[in-house]
């Protein structure tokens, strides 16, 4: 599960360098070469990931969270406020997808462009890709930290250098979140397509996470049949969805590469529609 985790952190910091090269190129009209505001965006999250407690860049989230979208944060302060707590987390949460997405396909119909930023004209794209930018960066910031951080306590677990000052520690801290940094950006040079990429993250990871383990967690507490007779079909079922989704989000980021003018690997083509 932790390595699921970590493997689904390192794509959404790849997913996160391509929207900051996608906003990039925007602001700039494609001044320069994709592949150089990827890497651009690469050095920016090791350096202030590499900032090693969580209290000193905590300001990031902050300043992600006014950038990109005001978050419904509900506190459970007791079991029995769970049920009302969830409800209302998602129910809001649902409530802006909806409200976003129809106002977005509504103004913009099969024009929407990914991210749905690019969607308004060249003056409010830009508008809108400096008010995000901040977020954006902070976001990788924080998912570069998290993964090093947990790789560094794996390493260093039961040493003394896993609180300390000293070299090795240093050695190793800058060893994760460099390697951290360097895995999402090959990944997302190899998959250019932020919505394919995004895709990718959701089916083949956030089924995993999210559906998978909870689910039958659920279903085998509830559900008296399957405490009485515990079977893995509930578990074969979520596997099946993840394989159908993580192949459908596959061969779309293919059609995006055999598509004219389509997403390329380690490109420099100007990945925002600008020019």
């Amino acid at each position: 599960m932790a390595v699921s985790v970590a493997m689904r952190f390192h794509l959404v910091a790849g997913s996160g360098m391509l929207s900051i090269s996608i906003g990039l190129n925007a602001l700039s009209t494609h001044d320069a070469c994709t592949a150089a505001f990827l890497a651009l965006a690469a050095i920016i999250g090791f350096l202030l990931s590499s900032i090693r407690t969580l209290h000193r860049i905590s300001w990031l989230a902050w300043l992600g969270l006014v950038c990109i979208l005001s978050s419904i944060f509900v506190v459970t302060i007791a079991p029995r406020h769970f049920t009302w707590a969830l409800m209302v987390c998602q129910g809001a949460v649902t409530a802006v997808y909806i409200a976003i997405g129809c106002m977005v396909y509504y103004f913009c119909g099969p024009y929407v462009a990914t991210p749905a930023l690019g969607s308004a004209g060249v003056t409010v794209k830009k508008i809108a890709y400096v008010l995000a930018l901040p977020g954006l960066i902070a976001a990788i910031t924080l998912v570069i930290h998290f993964v090093a951080k947990y790789t560094i306590v794996r390493i260093l677990r039961g040493c003394k250098h896993l609180a300390s000052n000293s070299a090795i520690h240093w050695g190793t801290w800058l060893s994760c979140t460099l390697g951290t940094t360097i895995i999402a950006f090959l990944i997302v040079s190899g998959i250019p397509v932020f919505g394919g990429l995004v895709s990718l993250i959701g089916a083949l990871l956030g089924t995993l996470l999210s559906f998978q383990p909870m689910g039958c967690m659920w279903l085998y507490d509830k559900w008296t049949e399957g405490r009485r007779n515990p079977s893995l079909r509930w578990a074969l079922m979520e596997t099946f969805l993840m394989i159908g989704d993580t192949y459908g989000s596959v061969v779309g980021i293919i059609d995006s590469y055999k598509a004219s003018g389509g997403s390329v690997p380690w490109s420099c083509a100007d990945n925002s529609n600008s020019v």
